[in-house]
């Protein structure tokens, strides 16, 4: 490629990125994301989160591999490295025993542990229904969560986290419906491309809740990051 003038900006030529030595269900070379960040405080459950293809779309902090790659995200204590796929969907996660004794627990406990860094990490899409086509690849993108607002103006501001089922790119989509206020239908819609860390720090810092507070690290990213795709529609 770099004889005809073009270099490939993806994971799988980062400084960051970490062959793991494994193959997605597509039969593409997956591994870690090592991009610093609070890794060391990073929940089980969202390990699976660092995992991500050699073909995942570059992020902002992107390096050229140019010498050794940056060291394996530390695991958690007794736990395997999880493969890619134990991201599952909704429907499967609700027919594990796994899970269904995980809610039991939980239950028994006599209240609820708040936060998604908490719980396993579940597609809320279907096996169709809720995908988006991937901005990398010819794959699908599932939503991981996501919260609706009502902003002071009256319009309808959605935050949510995506994450490809193909090459593993995650993206966070911030989503705005003014048609509650304007006499026609008009909705905004930004992309951004975030690294495994970031997802792992905003599952982690938003949990379960949409107050003021939580949203703060939303708000940083997306004023500060530039967008990979931004439109504007509108209709009667």
């Amino acid at each position: 490629m770099r004889a005809h003038g073009y270099a490939l900006r993806a994971c799988a030529t980062c400084q960051h990125w970490r062959p793991g030595g494994e193959l997605n269900d597509d039969r593409l070379p997956t591994g870690q994301c090592g991009w610093s960040g609070d890794v060391e405080k990073t929940p089980p459950a969202l390990i699976p989160l660092t995992t991500q293809s050699g073909l995942a779309l570059d992020c902002v902090y992107w390096r050229e591999a140019t010498g050794p790659r940056s060291p394996a995200l530390p695991k958690a204590v007794g736990e395997t490295l999880p493969r890619a796929a134990v991201v599952r969907k909704q429907e499967e996660a609700a027919s594990s025993t796994t899970w269904k004794r995980f809610k039991q627990r939980l239950k028994r406990s006599g209240k609820k542990e708040k936060g998604a860094a908490r719980e396993p990490v579940v597609e809320q899409s279907g096996a169709g229904a809720g995908t988006e086509p991937c901005l990398a690849c010819q794959g699908r993108m599932a939503n991981l969560w996501s919260r609706s607002v009502r902003t002071q103006e009256g319009d309808v501001e959605t935050h949510s986290i995506w994450r490809c089922r193909r090459c593993h790119t995650l993206y966070l989509n911030h989503w705005v419906d003014r048609w509650g206020r304007l006499d026609r239908l008009e909705t905004e819609e930004s992309i951004y491309r975030i690294a495994p860390v970031e997802a792992v720090a905003l599952l982690a810092a938003i949990g379960g809740d949409a107050d003021e507070s939580r949203k703060a690290p939303l708000m940083r990213l997306i004023s500060t990051r530039p967008p990979l795709s931004h439109q504007v529609k509108q209709g009667r």
